[in-house]
């Protein structure tokens, strides 16, 4: 079976030509200090896990989630997050 190299996955043979595309995982964080001189924003964190799978080089799906959590006013909240995405490149 042939494989190409597309960017930072291996394409196996798009799915719509009988092969099982590629799988990506990740693993995201992200952090932002809105707190500065007068204003007080607060400080908020976020960690998730992503899966994308492209089903071919212009055509993939992502499904993620996401936990977030503000510190505000001496307060914590918490939230969460269930992005589904289906992308594709003209």
């Amino acid at each position: 079976m042939a494989c190409e190299f597309n960017g930072s996955q291996a394409l196996l043979g798009p799915v719509f030509e009988g092969g099982p595309g590629a799988v990506e995982a990740s693993l995201n964080y992200s952090y932002i200090d809105l707190d500065g001189g007068t204003l007080q924003g607060g400080k908020f964190r976020r960690l998730g896990p992503a899966l994308k799978w492209h089903l071919m080089d212009y055509l993939r799906i992502e499904l993620a989630y996401g936990y977030g959590k503000l510190n505000r006013f001496g307060l914590e909240g918490v939230t969460q997050f269930f992005p589904a995405r289906f992308l594709t490149a003209l």
